[in-house]
């Protein structure tokens, strides 16, 4: 695919963001949490990566952040799954995104252990980054 092929995700003017797009991404992204700083990379993401699979970015975040997903979900068309992270949980929740190797974890949420998110990525050659590094060894909550 090169950049000229419209795969763009949430654009009025798809032919005019492509001058914005700085990458392409064959990939999926699981943002885990809605808060401010999650609610701030998504505008970049749809704006300067070009995604060319159904439903590329895809949100898990708690119930006290309800409004922001359906604000996303209206801005966007991003799906938002609505549940916390919990030691007992983590695991079967992310395997429902079906995220493979090359897809990426954004983890922008508190009370989440990395340390288990690290290594459930580690497992299926998921990317990871993250804006608040917990090691605590069990997910908070």
């Amino acid at each position: 695919m090169n950049k000229h092929e419209v795969c763009n995700y949430g654009s009025e003017n798809p032919q005019e963001d492509i001058k914005n797009i700085h990458i392409d991404f064959g990939g999926r992204i699981l943002v885990i949490g809605l808060g401010s700083i999650g609610l701030g990379i998504i505008p970049l993401l749809v704006r300067h990566v070009n995604f060319c699979k159904t439903n590329p970015i895809r949100v898990i975040t708690g119930d006290d952040r309800l409004e922001a997903a359906k604000l996303i979900r209206k801005e966007y068309g991003i799906e938002s799954l609505i549940q916390y992270l919990t030691k007992d949980n983590y695991e079967a929740i992310l395997d429902q995104f079906h995220l493979e190797s090359g897809d990426f974890i954004v983890n922008v949420s508190v009370d989440v252990s990395s340390h288990d998110i690290i290594l459930w990525c580690n497992k299926k050659g998921v990317l990871y980054i993250d804006t608040v590094v917990c090691f605590s060894v069990l997910c908070c909550n």
